[in-house]
């Protein structure tokens, strides 16, 4: 006779959630192998103290090997490259004015002999060439790895002057600036003659008076836009007055009357001088005239005595 046996309901053992049943898994064992013992590695771990340290080390070994490298670079370049760096090319640009020999400009530069392009400084070269009368700018370069470049912008003459010496008379070349840059000049020029202008000891690089540049910016202006004016007047006679005053004595070059005007001059005065000049030659007073005077504004008719 067979026997059925029933266990009680248990409602807390029996009430399971519905769907499959997912049990944990257990890691795999690690293989072992015999005669090695097997130990995972522990993970360290860094603060954030620490960490700052550490990158702030590397960085000072970088710079520290960065700096080293650089210094080492440039004893290499300093006793190796520059040494063999010569100027072995000068180029020379003279500029529209006077000839000159390129040894003389070379020397007034200090460029003698053998010369290492590290070693060229252009200012200097620069302000050396400006103590040469006849230079009003230069312009130095070097060019890489063995070529110097010089240019040079000459003094351009505004007119001829007549320098009274007290013994002599000497005539040189003068510059928009005031600045005689050439002296003894033999052979003719086509220029205005300015004279009245005294020097004890003229020499290449003087200066005339300050109180005279305005006179000279005058004839400057006039050159630009009416150069033929300019022409017409073959000699400006300063005279000095009390103090620093003067006034100018115009001498013009087809008549014989010369003319007296104020310390300035310019284009519209100069072409009313020309203007009365024609009137007086066509009625023939020249001959009578001894100068004409424009100071006041009027004409002033000045005859001669006797």
């Amino acid at each position: 006779m067979s026997t059925v046996s029933y266990e009680r309901y248990n409602p807390e053992l029996y009430e399971l959630p519905a769907g499959p049943i997912l049990r944990k898994q257990k890691s795999p064992e690690p293989r072992k192998v015999p005669g090695k013992i097997s130990r995972r590695p522990k993970r360290r771990k860094i603060s954030g103290k620490t960490g700052r340290e550490f990158t702030a080390r590397g960085f000072i070994t970088l710079l520290i090997i960065v700096l080293s490298s650089a210094l080492a670079l440039e004893v290499v370049f300093h006793l190796v490259v520059a040494p063999r760096l010569v100027i072995r090319h000068i180029q020379i640009d003279p500029g529209r004015g006077q000839a000159f020999s390129e040894e003389a400009l070379l020397a007034a530069a200090g460029i003698t002999g053998k010369i290492h392009y590290f070693d060229v400084d252009p200012e200097l070269i620069s302000r050396r060439l400006l103590t040469l009368p006849f230079v009003r700018k230069t312009e130095v370069t070097r060019v890489f790895p063995d070529t110097l470049s010089i240019t040079v912008t000459q003094r351009e003459a505004l007119a001829a002057v007549l320098i009274d010496t007290g013994d002599d008379v000497v005539p040189a070349l003068i510059d928009r600036e005031g600045v005689l840059f050439r002296l003894g000049v033999s052979e003719s020029v086509d220029l205005p003659i300015i004279s009245g202008i005294r020097f004890e000891n003229p020499k290449p690089g003087m200066v005339i008076p300050e109180v005279l540049t305005s006179f000279l910016g005058d004839m400057e202006r006039i050159k630009q836009t009416s150069p033929v004016l300019l022409t017409l007047i073959s000699e400006f006679k300063l005279i000095k007055k009390d103090g620093n005053r003067y006034e100018v004595m115009l001498y013009p070059e087809n008549y014989r009357v010369p003319v007296r005007i104020g310390d300035r001059l310019d284009e519209r005065t100069l072409n009313y001088v020309m203007m009365v000049l024609d009137v007086v030659l066509l009625q023939g007073m020249t001959a009578d005239l001894e100068e004409i005077d424009f100071r006041s504004g009027d004409v002033a008719f000045r005859k001669r005595e006797g």
